[in-house]
């Protein structure tokens, strides 16, 4: 991550277990695609309360570098269009 000094509107991070280094309530917006552990071929495969305890973690994550009023915008999958569990 660049130092805070170089930061322009935009933070990228690839997970919320890279987060730390972002400032408490300094994050206007947040977007988050979710993996959603339906056989895709992440680092590892999880059972659902592993899966839970990640999903949990990104919000936690996420509810801490938000600013007062700042968005939390999360896609989800089309529930139509194959078996995923809702959240």
């Amino acid at each position: 991550m660049r130092p805070q000094a170089e930061w322009t509107n935009c933070i990228y991070n690839a997970s919320a277990e890279a987060m730390h280094d972002v400032p408490d309530a300094s994050v206007g917006l947040a977007f988050t695609s979710p993996p959603y552990n339906v056989g895709k071929d992440y680092e590892r495969d999880m059972g659902m309360a592993d899966y839970l305890a990640l999903i949990r973690n990104v919000g936690r994550e996420v509810y801490r570098v938000l600013k007062p009023g700042g968005r939390y915008v999360i896609n989800i999958a089309n529930l139509g269009r194959k078996p995923y569990i809702p959240l």
